[in-house]
């Protein structure tokens, strides 16, 4: 599924964490909601196509799938989407002090 992705924005077969660029474990990578599960609900372009928040799992991955990876979901590495989690910044965004 994350090489039907990787193509469809960078014409690679090889999925890359949109932050950071990691491809060389592709078991590192994870889908993120850019702007966050639940504020996707608002998003009405989203919703037209069958977006809810409570969508996850196969479901999840199948509505991706089924509307050719639409606006709003990337790829991360889970450090990349842990640290947005925690920060609500890409880590390198974020300044060290």
């Amino acid at each position: 599924m994350l090489v039907g992705y990787s193509k469809r924005l960078s014409n690679s077969d090889v999925p890359y964490c949109n932050c950071c660029g990691e491809n060389t474990a592709i078991e590192f990578l994870a889908i993120d909601h850019i702007a966050g599960r639940k504020q996707m609900d608002s998003i009405d372009e989203l919703v037209k196509i069958g977006y809810s928040s409570k969508l996850k799992g196969r479901k999840f991955l199948n509505w991706i799938t089924d509307n050719n990876f639409p606006i709003g979901i990337q790829i991360l590495c889970h450090n990349c989407n842990v640290v947005k989690g925690i920060y609500g910044k890409y880590p390198h965004e974020i300044k060290s002090s």
